[in-house]
């Protein structure tokens, strides 16, 4: 990813713009991955930690509503594994994942995951909320 430059034309900022998100949303699903294998290898043990909730805070600095997000989903990935491939693949960000995650079964996270690619943020926020 570029460095920021200023005074560039409205074109090379869009473009340099649009990486930039590109490589945030990257960055932020490994994110959530290296946490999901941190947590179920226990990997914190290994660096001196008693829990992973010590871990993330100091490590880390997450808070603990920021800990526990990133909790929520891991465990989430662990029980519907075609999730976590989409994850893995870049077919889903990880905060459409963690919406996902509320409501998807072993039985339906299928239909979840190709749902998905079809309706927009806001449409799949209403049937979450729906379905919970």
């Amino acid at each position: 990813m570029p460095e920021f430059r200023p005074n560039l034309t409205a074109r090379r900022v869009h473009e340099q713009l649009r990486q930039s998100l590109a490589a945030l949303q990257s960055a932020e699903k490994n994110a959530v991955l290296w946490f999901t294998e941190m947590l179920h290898r226990k990997l914190y043990r290994d660096l001196g930690y008693g829990s992973i909730h010590q871990y993330a805070a100091v490590e880390l600095g997450f808070s603990p509503s920021k800990t526990s997000q990133f909790l929520r989903l891991s465990e989430g990935l662990k029980r519907l594994p075609r999730l976590k491939k989409a994850m893995v693949r870049g077919e889903i960000e990880w905060t459409k994942a963690r919406e996902i995650e509320k409501v998807a079964t072993a039985k339906t996270e299928r239909s979840w995951i190709a749902q998905d690619q079809r309706v927009s943020r806001r449409e799949r926020e209403e049937k979450v909320r729906y379905v919970r």
